[in-house]
């Protein structure tokens, strides 16, 4: 058991969701998970324009297991946003 996946899990208070292109009003999501993509955002991003750039006709599928399947659902939201039309699949476990 990874003790810093439970520290993102009791940090279950809802706090302001604010998508990096356009807006969410209203929108709130659970701190921990929240942060926890934030932190990897960045490299996720970096990454996937690099695969798109290699292989323009490639689709996304997000993907993830308990904690996972939430940083599944931030980032098939954000790829959605930022490259319309590639995220085809999302699949959460637990």
């Amino acid at each position: 058991v990874d003790m810093k996946n439970w520290e993102v899990d009791f940090k279950y208070k809802l706090t302001k969701y604010t998508p990096k292109s356009g807006t969410c009003s209203g929108c709130e999501v659970h701190t921990g998970v929240y942060q926890a993509y934030r932190s990897v955002e960045s490299q996720v991003d970096n990454h996937v324009r690099a695969i798109l750039a290699k292989y323009p006709t490639a689709t996304i599928t997000a993907t993830g297991h308990s904690l996972g399947g939430g940083l599944s659902l931030f980032t098939a939201l954000e790829l959605a946003i930022a490259f319309p039309g590639k995220v085809s699949y999302t699949y959460n476990y637990g």
